[in-house]
């Protein structure tokens, strides 16, 4: 019975600091979530600020776009009126008399519009000119900007997988926890069989010592009887004849030994009876005892199997979150380099705890196995 209450003891220390891990890794794991909401929150107001440039960008070159087709319809006008004048000044030449007094027109109009023209072509040659590098140069920041939407919009989903995932591990620690704490509260259960158990045990101890006691002092009692009346029947012995004498001793001794032979059998059967009553407690409290070890064995092996299940899912999560690691740009390590301030990644943690949860259920199925053993052994005896 010690023993099963030193081993219910020890592995309710067990479970309590099994349950202060699990509490400590919760509060580690909500530190983290916090972290990467808040490196969300951060890469959101990013990208709303590089949309809103976007926007602007865009804005600003469908104004210069719009601009530029103006100045481009504004000259092709000025050319076809340049052309219609020039056709209009030849028309009057040809139509002049060729013996009249010749007026130099090229020099005053034709030479001054067309170095006007000349001058406004070159202007317009200028301004298209600069206007379609700054068309190139708006075109390479929109480029840019539509790549760094591109990352960013990949990093966020990156982040809010991660954040998902984060959040179902949180929920299974949760569950977990739960559960620990439902093994610890049936442990406590046990714990408190075992207690009132041998509370009672000794309180059966104390009251077989009272009897035993009891027993002892009415047996002296007797002893003294038994030397009183041996003593008056000699008394008596001495005053009667040889025939009387030896009839009342014969008739004394025939009722001390009827009372001694009543007295040892009331004994023995109170002994008997209280050996009874005490195996029968025992075997009552074994049975109970045994059947709440082995629900709550049936419980570790079932946890150790759930256990093991969630291990694997998570390894093959990890190992196909490995897999397409590769795939992601220079962005993503660097992101992922400062977001561990150039520690070992999660990654490695997360392969640790799962080697750690993997191994953990052998030690308590050799427990569970030595219980039944145990348990068996105790069956057969």
């Amino acid at each position: 019975m010690c023993y099963v209450f030193f081993s219910a003891k020890r592995e309710h220390d067990d479970l309590q600091r099994r349950y202060n891990i699990v509490v400590e890794e919760r509060n580690h794991l909500e530190g983290e979530l916090r972290e990467r909401e808040r490196e969300l929150n951060k890469l959101r107001t990013v990208s709303e600020k590089l949309f809103r440039e976007y926007q602007q960008l865009k804005n600003q070159h469908e104004v210069d776009a719009g601009v530029m087709h103006k100045v481009m319809q504004q000259a092709g006008e000025w050319y076809k009126q340049n052309k219609q004048l020039k056709r209009r000044s030849t028309a009057l030449l040809q139509a002049l008399p060729t013996k009249t007094v010749e007026i130099d027109l090229t020099d005053s109009t034709d030479t001054a519009s067309d170095t006007s023209s000349n001058e406004e072509v070159e202007f317009l040659k200028q301004t298209v000119t600069e206007l379609s590098r700054q068309i190139a140069e708006l075109q390479t920041e929109l480029n840019t900007v539509k790549l760094q939407e591109f990352e960013a919009q990949e990093l966020n989903v990156t982040l809010a997988q991660e954040l998902e995932t984060e959040r179902e591990k949180c929920a299974s620690q949760e569950k977990e926890l739960q559960d620990m704490r439902g093994q610890l509260e049936s442990h406590n259960r046990v714990s408190k069989l075992l207690m009132e158990e041998v509370t009672a045990l000794k309180e059966n101890a104390d009251k077989d010592r009272e009897m035993a006691e009891t027993y002892k002092s009415e047996a002296r009692d007797a002893k003294k009887r038994v030397r009183v009346l041996t003593h008056q029947s000699a008394l008596l012995v001495g005053e009667l004849g040889l025939d009387e004498r030896l009839s009342m001793l014969l008739g004394e001794v025939d009722c001390l030994k009827g009372a001694l032979e009543s007295q040892a059998a009331r004994h023995r059967d109170q002994l008997e009876e209280l050996q009874l009553k005490l195996a029968e407690k025992h075997e009552d409290t074994d049975i109970l005892l045994w059947e709440e070890k082995i629900r709550l064995a049936e419980e570790d092996a079932q946890k150790a199997v759930e256990r093991a299940e969630s291990a694997e899912k998570k390894l093959a999560e990890l190992e196909k979150k490995f897999s397409d690691r590769p795939r992601r740009g220079n962005l993503m390590s660097r992101i992922s380099y400062f977001e561990n301030g150039g520690s070992e990644t999660p990654e490695m943690k997360m392969k640790e705890v799962i080697k750690e949860e993997i191994m953990a259920p052998v030690g308590k199925m050799s427990k569970l196995l030595y219980k039944i053993c145990l348990f068996i052994y105790h069956v057969i005896l």
